[in-house]
C-alpha cells in the first residue's frame, strides 16, 4: 500500500466535498506577474489539501466547510514566471491546450462545439486568455459570499475575470439525478493510499493514475515536470533524481481536465418519446444509458429497477451479459468504463481499463427542464465536468476518442456513444437483442461543449514555489 503525502496534495484529489453543495468557478487572467505571485502567496495558506479530515470531541468527523483549490493553464504558468525551458517538461497535451486544431477534430469538438464557439476557453483571439482556475466549494447559503471574497481578493493583485463565474450544484437528496434523469458519477475509482475510506466494490487503482510521484498501474512513475535546483531558492520542492540538479515540480500535483457540457435535455426526451412505444420509453431510456433512471444496472436488472441495487457498482458483463443482451455493447456506461467486456480475456480487459480510469469531479449547472417537457426552453443546463488524470493522452483522451467517440468500439459498426458522441443525426445505434435486434437510427447530438481547458494541479509545495515564498 503507497503512503499519499496529503498534507501536499490538494484536497480535490482525493474527495469530490459531497457536503459542500455549491460551488463557483473562477477564470482568471493576470495582468503582472508579480501582482499574481503575491496572490497565490495569500491564497496558498487557505487551498484545502488532502489531509484527513480530523474527529471531533463528540465523534463525529470534522468536515471543511469550504474547499478552496487552484490550478494553471500552461500559458498561467508562464505568466507566474515559470521559465520556458520548465514548461517544456509538462505533458505536450498540457502545453499545446485542448483547443489545439487536430486534437479538436478528435475529441469531437466540432461545429456548434468548435472552440471558436466556446463560452469558457477556446479561441484565445476573442478574449482574455485563462490563467488560472480557483475552484470555491461551500454551502448554498455562503457560495455566493466565498465567491465574492475570492473574486475582491484575484481583483485587487490585477487578476481579472477571463470569464463568466460559472455556478454549479450536486442535486439534492429529493432530486438526485442529472438533467437527463439518471443517477450520475455511481462509478468512480479509489486512490490506493487515499484517506478516503473505501466502503463500497469501487475498484481501488494504483495513485500514480491520478497523482504525479506514485506508482501507475503500469507499475512506472509517470513522468513529472521539472525546474533547475538553483530556481527553487526557498528550497520549496524534492530533488527529481538523486543527481539533484532538477526538482521536481510535479510531485503530488496532477492535470486538471475542464468541459463546460450543454445538454439538449428536450431533444432527448423528444427522441426517446418518437423511437418507443410508451411502454418501453423507460426500459428504452436505460438502454441508451445501461442503468435504470435510479442508477440500477441493467446487467443486473435487465426488466425492472431494482431498489437494492441502485447504487451497485460491483459487476461485470462477460458472466451474465457478454453479447450485451441485457446492457447494449455501445451503452453509454459500457462506453465509459468496459470493465471486462475488451477481447477474450476478461481479466486483461479489467487490466487495460484500469489504465484509463478517470476520477471525476463534476458539479450540474441550470435549472432542471421540469418533467413532461419536450420543447426547448432555451435556458442553459448541463454539466461542468472537471477529470483528474496523471496522463490526459492515456485518460481523458483515451476514453474521449477510443471508446466514446469510435464508430468501431468493441466489434461494433458505426455508432458513437448515444449519449456523449458526436453525433451528427445521421449516426445510429444498436440494442442488442437474442432473438432481433433494433437498430436506432438518427441519433442527434443529445451534449455539445460550450467551454474547455487543461490544466495542472500544483502540489502545495509548488504552490509556494510558484508564488516565490518559503513554503509554511
Amino acid at each position: 500500500m503507497t503512503d499519499l503525502e496529503t498534507q501536499d496534495i490538494q484536497g480535490i484529489i482525493i474527495t469530490g466535498y459531497g457536503h459542500l453543495s455549491h460551488s463557483s468557478y473562477l477564470f482568471l487572467h493576470a495582468d503582472d506577474p508579480a501582482k499574481a505571485k503575491a496572490w497565490l502567496a495569500k491564497i496558498a495558506p487557505q487551498i484545502t489539501t488532502g489531509v484527513e479530515w480530523p474527529v471531533g470531541p463528540d465523534g463525529k468527523i470534522q468536515k471543511p466547510e469550504l474547499a478552496l483549490n487552484v490550478a494553471f493553464t500552461c500559458q498561467g504558468l508562464a505568466a507566474m514566471g515559470l521559465k520556458q525551458k520548465s514548461i517544456e517538461t509538462f505533458s505536450p497535451e498540457f502545453v499545446e491546450g485542448i483547443a489545439e486544431e487536430a486534437r479538436s477534430r478528435r475529441l469531437g469538438d466540432t461545429g456548434d462545439s468548435a472552440p471558436q464557439n466556446w463560452e469558457i476557453g477556446g479561441d484565445r483571439t476573442a478574449k482574455p486568455e485563462i490563467h488560472a482556475l480557483l475552484i470555491v466549494q461551500g454551502q448554498p447559503n455562503e457560495i455566493e459570499k466565498l465567491c465574492q471574497i475570492q473574486i475582491d481578493l484575484a481583483q485587487s493583485h490585477s487578476l481579472r475575470l477571463a470569464g463568466e463565474v460559472q455556478h454549479g450544484y450536486l442535486p439534492p437528496p429529493d432530486d438526485d439525478r442529472e438533467h437527463f434523469g439518471f443517477q450520475d458519477a455511481i462509478s468512480q475509482p479509489n486512490i490506493e493510499g487515499s484517506p478516503r475510506k473505501h466502503t463500497d466494490n469501487q475498484p481501488v487503482i494504483k495513485p500514480g493514475e491520478f497523482i504525479l510521484g506514485y506508482p501507475n498501474e503500469y507499475e512506472l512513475l509517470p513522468s513529472t515536470p521539472t525546474v533547475p535546483a538553483g530556481d527553487d531558492i526557498h528550497n520549496n520542492l524534492k530533488p527529481e533524481s538523486n543527481e539533484g540538479q532538477q526538482k521536481d515540480l510535479g510531485r503530488n500535483g496532477t492535470y486538471l481536465v475542464f468541459r463546460k457540457l450543454h445538454q439538449d435535455v428536450a431533444g432527448f426526451r423528444r427522441y426517446i418519446r418518437d423511437n418507443f412505444s410508451e411502454s418501453e420509453r423507460e426500459l428504452g431510456a436505460a438502454k441508451l444509458v445501461g442503468r435504470w433512471p435510479d442508477g440500477t444496472p441493467l446487467v443486473n436488472s435487465p426488466d425492472r429497477e431494482d431498489p437494492s441495487k441502485p447504487f451497485e457498482n460491483d459487476f461485470y458483463y462477460m458472466e451474465k451479459d457478454p453479447r450485451g443482451y441485457r446492457c447494449p455493447l455501445g451503452a453509454h456506461v459500457r462506453r465509459v468504463n468496459p470493465r471486462d467486456s475488451l477481447g477474450d480475456n476478461p481479466q486483461d480487459s479489467i487490466k487495460s481499463v484500469n489504465r484509463h480510469r478517470l476520477v471525476r469531479r463534476g458539479a450540474l449547472y441550470g435549472e432542471k427542464l421540469p418533467p413532461g417537457i419536450f420543447e426547448d426552453d432555451r435556458k442553459d443546463r448541463g454539466v461542468l465536468f472537471f477529470s483528474i488524470n496523471a496522463n490526459i493522452q492515456r485518460q481523458f483522451e483515451f476514453v474521449q476518442q477510443t471508446w466514446i467517440d469510435n464508430r468501431k468500439f468493441n466489434g461494433l459498426y458505426d455508432e458513437k456513444d448515444p449519449l456523449l458522441g458526436d453525433n451528427d443525426g445521421s449516426d445510429g445505434m444498436t440494442i442488442q437483442h437474442e432473438l432481433l435486434r433494433r437498430r436506432l437510427t438518427d441519433l442527434p447530438r443529445f451534449v455539445s461543449v460550450k467551454g474547455g481547458g487543461y490544466f495542472f494541479l500544483p502540489s502545495i509545495s509548488a504552490l509556494y514555489f510558484l508564488a516565490g515564498v518559503k513554503k509554511l
